[in-house]
């Protein structure tokens, strides 16, 4: 009497099989996990970017208008908030205001501030950039 018996279990291939499979779907999860990580620190980036350039753009519109000169941009200057560090920039942009809208004895031209901000590791991407009215 040779009665073969099947015991119960999981072979070690079996086994092998499923740590692969296992490993194969924590490495994609962890990929996609990071991903969202990096878009997260660049979008909280970009906004921190902006609250800079608003509150330099209002900084500059609340500045008295100079008196018998032009205003001019002030220098580039670092900014600190919530212990990150921005490079602001200024420039001054004009342009030539339509016929229209010229009202006699104006000025027929718009003169606005530009206010950009980067990174200061990599000054030449933007991360916020707006537009305010001249003093």
């Amino acid at each position: 009497m040779n009665s073969c018996k099947r015991a119960w279990g999981f072979t070690l291939v079996e086994v092998l099989v499923a740590l692969v499979v296992l490993a194969a779907v924590l490495y994609a999860g962890s990929v996609g996990i990071r991903g969202a990580a990096r878009q997260e620190e660049a979008q909280e980036l970009r906004i921190l970017a902006h609250w800079v350039a608003s509150n330099a753009a209002t900084e500059i519109t609340l500045q008295p208008a100079p008196e018998n000169q032009p205003w001019t941009p002030p220098e580039p200057r670092e900014a600190l908030l919530y212990g990150r560090t921005f490079r602001v920039r200024y420039s001054l942009l004009e342009e030539e205001l339509p016929e229209f809208l010229v009202i006699e004895g104006e000025p027929s031209t718009a003169r606005r501030v530009v206010v950009e901000v980067a990174d200061p590791a990599t000054s030449d991407t933007i991360l916020a950039r707006l537009e305010a009215p001249a003093p």
